[in-house]
């Protein structure tokens, strides 16, 4: 076969593999309208395998996000340490609202409100980010059960905490992570409950006031760029790491169970 002829079939059939591949990969689905019945969403039907395997992976990105009028409280149920999900709080939104999305696009999720609580329900879902947006609102309490999760505030300089308290409990992981280079400073005192083994550290972050409720739990100030007042109440195994020879927390003071402490 001559060297023209091959250079011909290979274009033929480079040609063919887009027509055929690139279309669906790059997330155009062929439907095929006669087959189809009248709601397409409902009842897709491909025109080729390569769509129908990648209409697996096609979701519905109209989700709407959740307000937050009459909402006191939310409590996010996550899925311990199978997923990091981001939380990203910013207090300068135009509406108080939760929206909840995967790395690319708005995502439904399982939630209920009862007595102006607001639960979520991670369990089973691809969330990968929460942002809850606070306009003048304040939430009292924000409650986080088995999640491995990362916090974020929006914020450039400073932030005033419209979240009263913050409860991390059921073994969950949290970071309070700075969003900019430069630590973000909390200019209120932030009120934080720990229980059930779990553990939140800092990076970043130039805290007024930080008052700590800890149980069977782990608080990391290691990283924290400053703290101008710590006071923690510890029972059970609990313990704050890097407090001892800690030389960016001015003023502490320490009460409760301090065995466990003490030892470590």
């Amino acid at each position: 076969m001559k060297k023209t002829n091959i250079y011909i079939f290979l274009t033929m059939f480079i040609l063919f593999l887009g027509f055929i591949l690139l279309a669906p990969l790059s997330g155009r689905i062929r439907i095929d309208p006669n087959q189809s019945s009248m709601d397409l969403k409902a009842d897709p039907v491909t025109t080729d395998p390569i769509s129908k395997f990648m209409l697996h992976f096609s979701h519905d990105v109209t989700a709407d996000p959740i307000s937050l009028d009459d909402i006191d409280d939310i409590v996010i149920n996550g899925n311990g340490d199978k997923d990091l999900v981001l939380l990203e709080i910013n207090e300068d939104d135009e509406k108080a609202r939760v929206e909840c999305m995967s790395p690319y696009y708005l995502m439904e999720v399982d939630h209920q409100i009862k007595n102006r609580q607001l639960i979520l329900n991670l369990q089973g879902s691809k969330i990968k980010k929460i942002v809850i947006g606070l306009s003048a609102q304040k939430i009292k309490s924000l409650l986080l059960n088995n999640l491995n999760g990362q916090v974020e505030y929006s914020s450039r300089d400073t932030v005033t905490t419209s979240i009263e308290s913050f409860t991390v409990a059921k073994n969950s992981t949290i970071a309070f992570h700075e969003y900019y280079r430069d630590p973000i400073k909390i200019v209120s005192t932030l009120n934080v409950n720990l229980k059930d083994e779990s553990k939140l550290s800092f990076k970043g972050y130039n805290i007024h006031r930080l008052n700590a409720n800890i149980e069977n739990s782990l608080i990391d100030v290691s990283n924290v760029s400053k703290i101008d007042s710590l006071d923690a109440q510890l029972s059970g195994l609990s313990h704050i790491r890097g407090l001892k020879n800690s030389k960016v927390v001015n003023q502490v003071g320490l009460g409760g169970n301090l065995d466990y402490y003490n030892k470590h």
